[in-house]
């Protein structure tokens, strides 16, 4: 592009590189929420590596799927797992809420 400048297009610097990300195979429903709260990472950058989940929610894959994370979080992510994938799940979703809320309450009155 010999005169992008001319039209006001600039190179943008991605947020992450190839070699910072892996792929992780999933195999049940998640909450991005949860995953930031499970592995202390910024909900916005785990949506801008996973770009084909519109919602907040990665459904429940038919077959194998998959989710990309950055290199240092996918050791969390693998001890985590199926604490992850408990807090997402929907026969547990309302529990988790209701106990969320008490330990709001809890940390207010301290």
């Amino acid at each position: 592009m010999n005169y992008a400048s001319e039209h006001n297009i600039f190179p943008k610097k991605p947020l992450f590189l190839e070699l910072e990300i892996d792929t992780i195979h999933i195999c049940d429903r998640i909450e991005f929420e949860v995953l930031e709260e499970w592995l202390g990472y910024e909900m916005s950058k785990l949506k801008y590596l996973n770009p084909k989940f519109i919602s907040n929610i990665i459904p429940k894959p038919d077959s194998i799927d998959f989710i990309y994370l950055p290199n240092f979080l996918i050791g969390d992510f693998i001890m985590h797992e199926d604490s992850i994938y408990n807090y997402s799940s929907l026969e547990n979703k309302y529990l988790v809420a209701a106990n969320k809320s008490k330990k709001n309450i809890e940390n207010t009155l301290c």
